[in-house]
């Protein structure tokens, strides 16, 4: 992939889920022990909804939550989100590297392991989302999308498309998928208008029981994160992404 002076991500995320709950002082110990490494903490809140559907038809949902803990180093910069199942670890912008998000995954998840003991792990996955900052002029504020996504999305007649929102699924080879959002975002730089690329990418199968093996899966997303967003952005974007940093 190549190496950009503006890369638009914004945030990664490494997260690795497991079939069988941490216990609560499970959990407490895990956190005190990345406390070492993280200055701050905070709750974390999950809320899952299920909908069940009866013969007859009736539609009955239930929303369970999950407490769990977010932590951050001095700059903000590094998060690890322990859940009761699942642990990730976070990058924020400006992103450090994959092998420091890596690394900050491994060390989380190797000590969940020495606490709670083996789990067996259900998913492992990565989230990379860009907002790509597209500059206008104050009295232009239209872009045409297709300029800098490829995205399969287009307007009948000359009309520019104000707003949209598009999720897909993407089937990878080596039993990895892609959860792909694209959609306009609101901008954070003044004389811009935001596109976001969000790329999740994960694999629920054939999930290797032994540590330095599932670790090596998880590098396989790395270059498959950099060969799905070349094919999603234009030669147009990569231009912005190589602007001068001012």
């Amino acid at each position: 992939m190549p190496i950009y002076k503006r890369p638009p991500l914004i945030d990664a995320v490494i997260e690795g889920r497991f079939s069988q709950e941490l216990k609560p002082a499970e959990l407490e110990d895990i956190v005190k022990k990345l406390k070492k490494d993280y200055s701050f903490e905070r709750l974390n809140m999950q809320l899952e909804t299920k909908t069940e559907v009866s013969d007859r038809g009736d539609v009955r949902q239930t929303t369970r939550g999950s407490n769990g803990r977010m932590l951050e180093n001095d700059n903000q910069q590094l998060v690890v989100i322990v859940m009761p199942q699942s642990v990730a670890a976070g990058a924020r912008a400006p992103y450090p590297g994959w092998d420091i998000l890596f690394a900050s995954f491994v060390n989380a998840w190797k000590i969940t392991k020495d606490i709670s003991g083996f789990k067996t792990v259900t998913r492992i996955g990565s989230r990379f989302t860009n907002r790509i900052d597209i500059p206008i002029r104050d009295d232009v504020r239209e872009i045409n999308i297709a300029d800098y996504l490829k995205v399969g999305i287009q307007s009948p007649g000359n009309h520019f498309i104000k707003n949209y929102d598009v999720s897909l699924v993407i089937k990878l080879d080596d039993d990895f998928s892609a959860n792909i959002r694209t959609a306009t975002t609101e901008p954070a730089i003044p004389l811009t208008s935001a596109l976001l690329l969000d790329m999740d990418i994960y694999s629920t199968d054939n999930i290797p029981v032994r540590d330095d093996d599932l670790f090596e899966k998880i590098k396989l997303i790395q270059e498959k994160k950099n060969a799905l967003f070349e094919s999603f952005v234009t030669d147009q974007s990569r231009e912005i992404f190589n602007m001068e940093v001012v």
